[in-house]
């Protein structure tokens, strides 16, 4: 059972590894965002993409309050994490 888990993480994670996503925020002052994006707008932005997880998944180590790109951790299996 464990290994057929793992191995379904291993191929979602060969099908999304790298995937881009945005998040659409409003912006207050150049680029800083009027309030901030956190692990519950990812999951929507990645469910949106087709990419199904759970918030407890993804790894953030604070919210994002600039405009920017970022490289986020997801945990699909504790062996198989994808960027």
């Amino acid at each position: 059972n464990e290994a057929q888990r793992e191995a379904a993480a291993q191929a979602l994670a060969k099908k999304v590894n790298n995937t881009t996503i945005q998040v659409a925020q409003r912006v207050a002052q150049d680029d800083e965002l009027f309030g901030s994006v956190g692990t519950k707008e990812i999951v929507a932005a990645l469910a949106k993409a087709g990419i199904a997880v759970d918030g407890k998944q993804v790894h953030l180590t604070d919210r994002i309050r600039k405009l920017g790109r970022y490289a986020i951790e997801v945990s699909l299996h504790k062996t198989v994490k994808i960027t």
